[in-house]
């Protein structure tokens, strides 16, 4: 764990290679610590909803390499995803991103050892490609844009202290009561 430890805190690491060591570190942590695995009573004491890497440690690590400990956890979950074999033909393959990794975390497992062979064979510019090529039409969600955005509104307008939500709702009174009217107003991008 010491030596784990220390290439995270010191070691310039890509993507791939952080995943992989955040992995190894959750398992033997578990391993030492089995009162820490999903599930054991007094766990969520200890971890977050991810239950990947123990809040304080994802945070010590995240703030080393000035990211937040949300990167640190789902780094740690896609590389706890990848197999051996998948860790070996991906550090042979050539620069796998971020994104890459969380793509496959969510991925099937077949379909996840199909992307990686295509990514690694050349067959694709980046897993996320690879993926898209060996899932089915129907497990490769369309991005539907205008419920993106919606869902980033309301996350920001949860997040909102009342006082403002007031007065954005007092600034565009008009605009918003047209809109539930069902009246088009002249600002409207969709039309």
């Amino acid at each position: 764990m010491l030596e784990l430890d220390d290439n995270l805190a010191s070691a310039e690491l890509c993507p791939l290679d952080m995943a992989i060591f955040l992995a190894e570190r959750q398992a033997l942590y578990q391993k030492l610590n089995p009162g820490s695995k999903k599930g054991i009573s007094g766990a969520l004491a200890r971890w977050d909803r991810t239950d990947i890497v123990s809040v304080s440690y994802a945070k010590a690590v995240a703030s080393n390499f000035g990211v937040s400990d949300r990167h640190i956890r789902r780094l740690a979950q896609a590389g706890a995803a990848l197999t051996d074999e998948d860790r070996i033909t991906l550090q042979g393959a050539g620069q796998v991103l971020q994104k890459d990794l969380l793509a496959l975390a969510k991925a099937d497992p077949p379909l996840r050892r199909a992307a990686i062979d295509r990514f690694a064979a050349g067959e694709a510019a980046s897993l996320v490609a690879a993926l898209r090529q060996v899932a089915p039409a129907s497990e490769v969600p369309a991005k539907d844009t205008a419920e993106e955005a919606l869902a980033e509104l309301q996350g920001r307008w949860s997040r909102l202290p009342v006082e403002v939500r007031r007065r954005f709702v007092e600034a565009n009174a008009g605009e918003l009561a047209g809109l539930l009217a069902g009246r088009q107003t002249g600002d409207d991008r969709d039309a």
